[in-house]
């Protein structure tokens, strides 16, 4: 009994058996091929999804921040000031968070009022 049989359906015959050469092998093709996947490395780490943080504000008044992103600049000195894109102390911001939720998601049609 050959040590093939077990694995074969009956009428099935084994074609080639081996291993794949080993070693590394550089082509033209492999060389553009990873020069563009370290392009699309570089594009992934440098964007970022968008993500919107929801801060409470004061509940009394319904109030909160929603913020979608935080910039980080250095200037010559080396001194970093962070600015913060978003919407401060917003009437609803709860609801107006549950709404931005809604369309990223792609529910934009439940709960929106």
């Amino acid at each position: 009994m050959d040590r093939w049989d077990d694995f074969l359906d009956p009428g099935d015959r084994l074609m080639w058996t081996g291993q794949p050469a080993t070693g590394l092998r550089i082509t033209p093709c492999g060389i553009v091929t990873s020069l563009g996947d370290l392009f699309l490395l570089g594009f992934a780490l440098i964007t970022r999804p968008f993500v919107a943080d929801f801060h409470p504000g004061r509940p009394a008044r319904n109030e909160a921040s929603i913020r979608f992103a935080t910039e980080v600049q250095v200037d010559s000195d080396g001194d970093k000031t962070h600015t913060r894109t978003g919407f401060d102390l917003i009437p609803d911001g709860d609801a107006v968070m549950r709404m931005i939720r809604q369309i990223q998601t792609g529910d934009i049609g439940a709960g929106t009022a």
